[in-house]
C-alpha cells in the first residue's frame, strides 16, 4: 500500500509516525544539554557567568598600583548582572554607621586575616570585639553547631564577617553544603554581614560558587581569584598575603551595593588588638 495519497502528499500514519520521532529527538536533545553533573540546578546561573569572569588579580601588580582598581571594576560589573537577574534582595535596609562591632567566623585562615582586619577596624572607628578560630572545620560545623548562636549572643556583633571554605576546595557533594551554608546563614542573617570565599591555593570544585548562591553574589567575595604569596606550608597565605588579601576586600566593603562599610587604608602605627579569640579544633570538637 503506498504512503502518498492521490495529491503527493504523506499518509497519515506515516506523518504521525514523523511527528512522534520528532518529539522525541527534541526531548533527548533537552536532556542532553540540560544535564548539570554533579551540580544542582541551581548553581547553573552563576557557573555560567562565571565562565566570561575569570580574571587574576596579581599581588604584586595590586601593589605597584599597575592595575588599579581591577578587583572593583570587576566585581561592579558582575554585581550590575547579579542584582538585575539573581539576587534583587532589598528587603534590609542599611545605614552606614562609623562604629559596628564586628565578628569573625571562619576557618584556619581567619588566623591570619584577623589581623590586618582589625587594623582596618581599628582605623576607622570600628571595633573587632570577637574571633572564632575553628580550625580544619567546614561549613558542616558550622551549619550544625549550636556553638555560633551561642558566640553571637556571647559578643553581640553588629556586623558579621564569615571566611571559610579553604579544608572544601576538593568537595564536590554541593547538594549537602549548599543544604549546610542555607542552615548556617540563618544563625546570623538578622545581621548585616560580608561572606569572604577561600583564597584557594589550587583551582577548588566549586565550593564559592556554593556559598555565593546562599549569601547573594552582592554579599560575597570571591577570594580565589587572588595570586597571593603563600607561608611555608604553600596552603594559607604568608603574612604579606593576608595584608594583600584585606586590601582586597576593604575596597570591596566601601563600594558595595549592599551593607557598604568605611574601611580606609590604615595609616602607619595603627596596631592590631582588642579582639578576643575563640580556638576551636573539628579535629577534637566537630560541635554536632
Amino acid at each position: 500500500m503506498s504512503n502518498f495519497n492521490t495529491f503527493g502528499t504523506l499518509s497519515k500514519p506515516l506523518l504521525i509516525t514523523g511527528i512522534i520521532l520528532s518529539l522525541s529527538s527534541v526531548i533527548s536533545l533537552y536532556i542532553l544539554t540540560n544535564k548539570s553533573g554533579t551540580e544542582p540546578p541551581s548553581l547553573m546561573p552563576i557557573n555560567n557567568k562565571l565562565k566570561s569572569y575569570n580574571n587574576t588579580l596579581n599581588y604584586k601588580e595590586l601593589l605597584s598600583g599597575s592595575k588599579g582598581d581591577l578587583a572593583l571594576k570587576n566585581t561592579t560589573y558582575f554585581w550590575k548582572f547579579q542584582q538585575s537577574q539573581l539576587f534583587n534582595d532589598t528587603s534590609i535596609t542599611f545605614k552606614d554607621s562609623a562604629q559596628h562591632r564586628i565578628l569573625l567566623l571562619g576557618d584556619s585562615e581567619v588566623g591570619g586575616f584577623k589581623y590586618p582586619l582589625s587594623r582596618y577596624c581599628n582605623a576607622n572607628g570600628h571595633k573587632l570585639v570577637g574571633v572564632v578560630e575553628w580550625n580544619s572545620s567546614t561549613i558542616l560545623n558550622f551549619a550544625y553547631a549550636d556553638t555560633i548562636e551561642a558566640l553571637i549572643l556571647k559578643f553581640k556583633p553588629t556586623y558579621i564577617f564569615v571566611l571559610l571554605g579553604l579544608n572544601e576546595v576538593y568537595a564536590k557533594d554541593f547538594s549537602n553544603r549548599l543544604k549546610a551554608s542555607y542552615n548556617f546563614k540563618k544563625k546570623f542573617e538578622h545581621l548585616p554581614f560580608a561572606w569572604i570565599g577561600p583564597a584557594s591555593w589550587i583551582p577548588e570544585q566549586g565550593i564559592s560558587n556554593v556559598f555565593a548562591n546562599v549569601a547573594g553574589i552582592e554579599n560575597f567575595y570571591f577570594s580565589n581569584r587572588l595570586v597571593l604569596p603563600r607561608a611555608s606550608d604553600n596552603r594559607h597565605p604568608s603574612v604579606r598575603g593576608y595584608d594583600v588579601w584585606m586590601d582586597s576586600v576593604a575596597i570591596w566593603m566601601k563600594n558595595r551595593p549592599k551593607w557598604a562599610l568605611q574601611f580606609n587604608t590604615p595609616p602607619n602605627g595603627v596596631s592590631s588588638s582588642g579582639f578576643n579569640t575563640v580556638f576551636l579544633n573539628a579535629a577534637k570538637y566537630r560541635g554536632y
